[in-house]
Order: C-alpha cells, then structure tokens, then sequence
C-alpha cells in the first residue's frame, strides 16, 4: 500500500492504485478483444453544449434559401419563429440581416465564421425531450438519460486507444458529455478548464484525506471527484503499465509550452476584440458582444488545441453558460433576444480564431468540433422585460423591450471539420417552427421525420473519420442506440 497512511494519500499515488486495482476488481476480457483500428495520426473531437440557448437568437439555427435552386443573398425565416403563426423576423435586427457563403447564411453577430464556412455543416433535428436533463442526454449521448449510453466523446475516445493503455478524455466540467458505459472500457478522464488545470492535475500538490481501507477502489474514486480541485475517474480496463502511462502522460504534459505558445498567439482577447471591431463592428453592437466576452471558453480552446497536437487526449467536452431565459427581464432585461445573440457572438470569434489555427497546423481533417445544446427556445412568451433595452445597428441604437423565450421541440448541431460537407445545411426549420428534415445538403425544409442527434453524429463521424469507424456496425458496438444514418450527406 501507500506510504503517509494517517496523513493523507497523495493524489498521484491513489491514481496509481486505482489504475493497478482497476484491472483485477473490473477487467472486461470482451471489450479488451475489440481493439481500435491502427490511426495513422491522432484524431481529437471537441464537444461543446450551449445549455438551453436560443437556436435563432445565437446564430445556432440558420435561415434556408428562399430559393434551394440557387444561392442568393436572399434569405427567410419560416412563418410563425418569432410571432406565433405570422411572418416576421426577429426584434433584434442584426439576427435578421444575411451574409452568405455558399448555402449558409449568417448574421450581423455570425458573418465572422465566413472564412470558415466551407469547413462548417449545420443542422437542425428533434431534441426528443423538453427537460433540460433528458435532452441534455439525448443530445450528448444519444439516448434517454436512463440508459445509460456512453456519450459521443467517450465513444470516440474508445475508438483512439489501443486497448493496452487508456485514451484521455477531459472536461471542463460539463459532465454529462463525459458519460461512459460498459461499452468503452478504455478511457480515463481528466477534469480540467485550462492547460495549466492539465498540467497541474498530474502533480502531487494536494492530499485526499485517508478514508477507510474496507472502501473499495470505486469509493475511494468517487471520493476524490467529490474532494480534489482536479478530478480524476477511471475505465475498467487498466493495463499493468499503467505507471509508465502516467509517467510518459506528465512528462508530455510538461512539454506543451511551444503548443501553447502558438495557438495563444491567435486566439486571445487581443485578437477576439480585433476581430469583433473590424468585422461585427461598433456600428453593429459590437461593444455590446464584448460584454458577453467568456474567458473561459478561451482557455479551454487554448487547451483543446494543445491536446489535439499533442495527442495527449482523444477527446474534450466544453459547457457553456445556459441561457435558459423564460423572462424577458433575465440577463437585465436583455433576455434571449439580445443576451444570447451577444453571448453567440462571442464563441462563434472565439471558434473562427481557434479554427484558423486548427488549419494552420493542417489538423482540419484529425479534429472535430461539435456544438449543441438542449435545445432552441420560442419567443412566443409574453414575459416582457420590465424596461426596454437597445442595439447598435447601422450606427444607430434601436430600442426594444424583449419577450422570455420558451423550451421547444427542435435543436441544433454544428459540426466542423475539414471533411464535413463543405458550407451545408441537413435539416430545417419549417412553418410554425417545426423541425423538418431536408431532401439535399441546401437546408430547405420538406415534409417528413426530423433528425435526430444520433442520427447526425453517427453520420458526420462515419463521413469524416473512415480511418476509425470503417462501417455503422462498428458504431453501433458503442451506441446500441445510434439512428438511421443519413444517406444523402455520407456522398
């Protein structure tokens, strides 16, 4: 056992013992046997949940052509998104101004991600619950939360290791997107918000206090979730090199400044703010965005980005504030309709920079970024704000007085990366604020049984990473769950 045993345990070493106990209290002989193809460079998925916000106010949901023939500037919403069943378009006019690429449209708080576009698909499907935590599940897992399924960033993570020792996935801590099952027995997860949080976890600078030696191995990991700044929980499947993983994964961790150097050289407030004065610009609320300015998503980027160079993890998930505004008041008086669209703004800057140095590593094909959230919200709510508040739109300041914002039935995936179709649209939103399927890959609306979460995954991840999941079947191991996939965007 341990040294030090009435003082404390240091974390490293309890680490150390979880990852030899493991394999004799839990091994899996069956998952142990389904070893991951050979990958000829590593390959990184970034999973981030925007809680419940608003698809239309944060640019998450597009508007379609009025025309699928054809690209033109032209763009509508359907009838019945912002007043119940009549046209009309948002009260904050710079969600409803168009900037297209391709068949995407953005607005005046989104146009930043049109150097991108091209390596951007976004979609609309049915978030199959109107509970935060069930379409929480639905969206990160794929299946109701009393499944159990392991979440996309697990599975994939699975999918990286070689079976002798475990793939990374970290959080930051949006736990849910983390979840693992029987069915991915190799992954470790780390919890951390930053590269120094990653850094800092492999270090034995904190104690967890002696519990009783009669606890399992599985309590006492629980304990150390529960008790230390940086957590730590464990797989079944621990091979017996386990140290030398350990040993190998903190002295890589300790050699990332040059990674770190780089990829905090593009994406910082300094340029984030660039970026919003020359392209959203002061005349079009731009000073109001930079109020929504999330450091944290920053440092949580800088970290993706140094661990998908790295390779020193599979997988990352990313949770943001969630916006689950019912009253027009909330977020002083600026509710969905301004808090959200500014809130938007902010991550879409702060997902453009950090894309832009995903290219200029050339890894746009090895990383995937996949952006949800509950999902979308109906302004129908007649909970006003209690005092009106004002935009910048065409150097002018429009007032309005916001309503509160409603759970509905649809949500919203993006997907980047540089397989993806480039600049497209699966899926729609319809008259009524319907979600609706679509016959191509222009976004228009047509009659029929909307997408699901899984069914969009399993898609993108069978289209981008072939090297991986070679066919459904092998997906299907992961995610007993996992819909029909879409035949028109796998061409």
């Amino acid at each position: 056992m341990c040294s030090n045993h009435k003082k404390g345990i240091k974390r490293r070493e309890l680490i150390e013992l979880l990852g030899l106990g493991t394999v004799s209290l839990y091994l899996d002989p069956v998952a142990l046997a389904q070893s991951a193809p050979p990958v000829s460079r590593n390959k990184f998925m970034i999973y981030i949940h925007a809680g419940s916000w608003d698809g239309l106010a944060s640019g998450l949901i597009q508007p379609h052509m009025t025309n699928s023939a054809s690209v033109t500037s032209a763009a509508k919403w359907s009838k019945g998104l912002f007043v119940a069943r009549q046209d009309g378009g948002s009260l904050n006019p710079n969600v409803n101004v168009t900037h297209n690429s391709g068949d995407l449209f953005f607005n005046n708080y989104t146009k930043t991600l049109l150097p991108i576009a091209n390596q951007m698909c976004f979609t609309v499907g049915n978030p199959l619950a109107l509970g935060h935590p069930t379409a929480a599940a639905f969206q990160t897992t794929g299946a109701d939360e009393q499944i159990g399924q392991a979440s996309w960033i697990s599975g994939f993570a699975h999918m990286m290791s070689d079976g002798n020792q475990p793939s990374i996935m970290v959080g930051n801590p949006f736990h849910r997107a983390l979840q693992m099952s029987a069915t991915t027995p190799n992954v470790a997860i780390v919890e951390a918000a930053s590269v120094a949080g990653f850094r800092d976890a492999f270090q034995d600078q904190l104690s967890v206090p002696r519990t009783d030696y009669a606890k399992s191995f599985w309590d006492v990991s629980k304990q150390i979730i529960d008790d230390s700044t940086y957590n730590f929980a464990f797989s079944k499947s621990f091979s017996q090199n386990y140290k030398l993983f350990l040993n190998n994964l903190v002295e890589g961790a300790n050699n990332t400044g040059a990674i770190h150097q780089s990829i905090g050289a593009m994406l910082n407030r300094t340029e984030i703010n660039r970026v919003i004065d020359t392209e959203i610009t002061a005349a079009n609320d731009g000073e109001g965005v930079k109020q929504f300015h999330f450091g944290g998503l920053t440092d949580a980027l800088q970290l993706a980005g140094v661990l998908a160079k790295s390779g020193l993890a599979k997988a990352m998930s990313i949770g943001l504030h969630g916006d689950d505004w019912h009253f027009g008041y909330q977020e002083k008086n600026m509710g969905s309709t301004i808090g959200t669209a500014r809130r938007g703004a902010d991550m879409f800057v702060q997902l453009r920079l950090f894309w832009q140095w995903i290219q200029s590593q050339n890894l746009q094909d090895d990383v995937m970024v996949v952006i949800s959230h509950d999902f979308t919200r109906t302004p129908y709510n007649t909970s006003l704000a209690t005092a009106p508040q004002s935009v910048m739109f065409n150097n002018q300041p429009i007032s309005m007085t916001v309503p509160g914002t409603d759970h509905h039935a649809a949500m919203s995936m993006i997907f980047i990366n540089g397989k993806v179709p480039p600049a497209s649209k699966i899926g729609g939103i319809g008259d009524n604020y319907t979600a609706l399927p679509t016959a191509d890959l222009k976004g228009l609306p047509v009659a029929g049984k909307a997408y699901t979460s899984s069914q969009l995954v399993g898609t993108m991840l069978l289209r981008c990473f072939g090297e991986i999941f070679k066919e459904e079947r092998e997906m299907r191991r992961i995610w007993p769950r996992m819909g029909t996939l879409i035949d028109y965007a796998l061409k």
